[in-house]
């Protein structure tokens, strides 16, 4: 899976952080954002996210589990502040979007 795809013409997107946190459905998101020409970055830590760019949170399984992953690789914190106080727009999928909510 290439990290970066080329941007198409037709597409505003810059870049997308597509955040990888264990169990999910990575594979399927992102061959349609390559269907769609949108560039992404395959993040898995903290020093893969890009400040600045729309954020796809996907996740399934147990929402314990993910919480728990995002906060050991540092991402947790990262994603509430762009979120939050950065009004980066963001994508929940499955228990992603859970992750949203109190």
């Amino acid at each position: 899976m290439k990290k970066l795809q080329k941007l198409g013409q037709k597409n505003s997107f810059k870049l997308i952080n597509l955040i990888k946190s264990g169990v999910g459905n990575i594979r399927s998101i992102s061959r349609v954002i390559l269907d769609l020409e949108i560039k992404y970055r395959l993040v898995e830590n903290i020093k893969d996210i890009n400040k600045k760019s729309k954020i796809i949170l996907p996740r399934i399984g147990s929402f314990n589990y993910f919480i728990k992953s995002l906060k050991k690789n540092q991402l947790f914190d990262k994603i509430y502040e762009l979120v939050v106080f950065k009004k980066i727009l963001i994508l929940g999928i499955c228990v992603g979007m859970q992750s949203l909510f109190k």
